[in-house]
């Protein structure tokens, strides 16, 4: 699911009520940030590189993701951790004056991880069970180029194998995965739809 079919509760709802027609065929969920949200992230990462302080920026992301889960009814505090480390993550740029393409990848990581976790929370709320991933948990591994990164052909046969641990619905962030060191990379714009793609290739959807 894109960033527009996430773009407020009633379309994770709808995407949802998608998700529960699909539920005999045991599906796997993968998801983009919410519309925009990728955008904005890499905007105040590279204005905070330049000195502009990004907390103002940083609660506009932050009331976004707050309003959608206000209105799926669910409580916040799931994500506090998670919006307190984006808080840290562009204040060090900012004081630092410093953005590698490596940190370049780790903030713009937030938005798919904050909707997976979002989506999952919602089905998790509805007695539907679910857990959020990252690609790379999930075995998409990739070389070292950050923000533009390949996989690698041990991919397959890794989700292949972590994809036998699953026993509720998974929702996956697309575009993210991670190098051989652990480091979020990701996989370029554009990069959900190919991380549906790997997945659906490896376990010959």
């Amino acid at each position: 699911f894109g960033g527009t079919s996430l773009a407020n509760a009633d379309r994770i709802k709808n995407v949802v009520e998608i998700i529960r027609t699909c539920l005999e065929n045991k599906p796997i969920v993968v998801v983009s940030a919410i519309g925009g949200i990728t955008d904005l992230l890499i905007n105040v990462a590279k204005e905070s590189v330049k000195g502009v302080n990004p907390n103002e920026k940083v609660e506009e992301i932050i009331e976004i993701h707050k309003k959608i889960i206000f209105d799926l009814n669910l409580n916040d505090d799931f994500l506090m951790d998670e919006f307190t480390r984006l808080y840290d993550t562009l204040n060090g740029v900012y004081l630092l004056k410093e953005l590698s393409p490596r940190s370049l990848d780790l903030i713009s990581s937030f938005g798919e991880i904050w909707s997976s976790k979002i989506v999952a929370e919602y089905l998790n709320s509805i007695k539907l069970p679910s857990k959020n991933y990252t690609g790379g948990e999930i075995g998409i591994i990739t070389n070292d180029e950050f923000t533009n990164s390949e996989i690698l052909e041990e991919t397959y046969n890794l989700i292949k194998d972590y994809s036998i641990n699953f026993k509720h619905i998974p929702v996956i962030t697309g575009f993210i995965a991670k190098n051989k060191d652990g480091d979020i990379t990701t996989l370029g714009r554009g990069g959900s739809d190919y991380s549906a793609s790997i997945i659906g290739a490896a376990l010959d959807a």
